[in-house]
């Protein structure tokens, strides 16, 4: 317990909310101006999807240590943390790819 009375996983889903919220935003965004820009570089479309989904797997990263650290007796524990580990997985399966 912190001093004033609030569990430490309650602040941590508090954060891990307000993280995802912004992280599903700027990835939305960072789709959008991938489709506007589909000719432009190949270089452009990584650096735009890097900076555009960096805080997603961040906030997965962070989920999963959650999850584990706090919840790893639990079954709901151990699906939060899959369910993170597979948004991570997600992200990296998405990398844009060079067009043959």
């Amino acid at each position: 317990m912190t001093p004033m009375g609030c569990p430490p996983v309650s602040i941590y889903l508090v954060v891990l909310i307000i993280l995802a919220v912004t992280s599903v935003a700027l990835t939305g965004l960072g789709s959008i101006a991938r489709k506007l820009l589909k000719h432009g570089s190949f270089r452009l479309h990584i650096g735009l999807y890097v900076f555009s989904n960096a805080p997603f797997v961040l906030t997965s990263l962070l989920g999963m240590l959650v999850s584990v650290a706090y919840m790893y007796d639990s079954i709901s524990g151990v699906l939060a943390a899959l369910l993170f580990l597979l948004s991570f997985v997600g992200v990296l399966l998405a990398i844009p790819h060079k067009a043959k």
